[in-house]
């Protein structure tokens, strides 16, 4: 039996849930959740590479809370991305529409498409910021959680920039963590198919923050900064903050 057969049929005494922060009692159906979600790899990627996907215990009905929203986001947005990576999980999308798998999904994105503008005669798309922003959230909890073992709650401040590709990223240049987040070393594992970067931050009075920002197929841009869930300041308690979409 191989290490991924073991992990998944014992499940820790003191396993919590990473999406609700709560214990996953023996007698709850659990699940392991990828960081990033797998689905942003195209299954020539993963056959090819057989990449190392970290992963997190969720129960089962919180990780597929977030199946539809997740499909969403990859459907919405790597036919944009016109690298190789994309265009790969474009076609396993392409020929499971093919076998009438998220026809409905596919539909609603094209018919979010406008008018034709640009110097390269790119179209105008908008799309749920509400869904795209829930998608990209739980990755960032996922890294979150990944690298520091502490659980972020789902509503907690987190304005969020996404730029999406024929957009200028120097749009991001004016805010004023982000060329420190843009300098430093990528820290994923995964080469053209997803990366990020992570600095903290602390102010004159000694607040905590974390930036972070995420490349997915090396042609989305998706960055965010929220307050450390361990700082006892309080002002992290504040309202939600809506996706920015640049």
């Amino acid at each position: 039996m191989g290490r991924e057969q073991r992990s998944r049929g014992r499940l820790p005494a003191d396993a919590r849930c990473y999406l609700c922060g709560n214990p996953i009692l023996p007698d709850e159906k659990w699940d392991r959740d990828h960081v990033p979600p797998k689905r942003v790899f195209a299954l020539a990627v993963l056959q090819e590479h057989s990449p190392n996907l970290e992963w997190l215990y969720t129960h089962r009905a919180c990780n597929r809370s977030y199946r539809e929203d997740e499909e969403y986001f990859v459907v919405s947005f790597a036919g944009h991305v016109k690298t190789a990576t994309a265009t790969a999980v474009m076609n396993d999308i392409h020929r499971g529409a093919a076998k009438g798998h998220l026809v409905g999904l596919i539909k609603d994105v094209l018919s979010r498409f406008g008018k034709i503008i640009g110097p390269t005669a790119e179209r105008t798309f908008t799309w749920d910021s509400a869904r795209v922003e829930r998608a990209l959230w739980k990755i960032f909890r996922g890294i979150y959680a990944l690298e520091s073992s502490t659980f972020l709650p789902e509503q907690w401040i987190h304005p969020m920039w996404l730029v999406p590709p024929h957009t200028d990223p120097s749009t991001l240049e004016g805010l004023a963590w982000f060329p420190a987040v843009r300098d430093t070393q990528p820290l994923a594992k995964y080469g053209a198919v997803f990366d990020y970067k992570w600095i903290g931050l602390k102010t004159s009075e000694n607040v905590r923050f974390h930036a972070m920002a995420m490349l997915f197929w090396d042609g989305l841009i998706v960055a965010t900064i929220f307050h450390d869930p361990t700082c006892p300041c309080g002002e992290c308690r504040l309202q939600h903050q809506p996706v920015t979409c640049s």
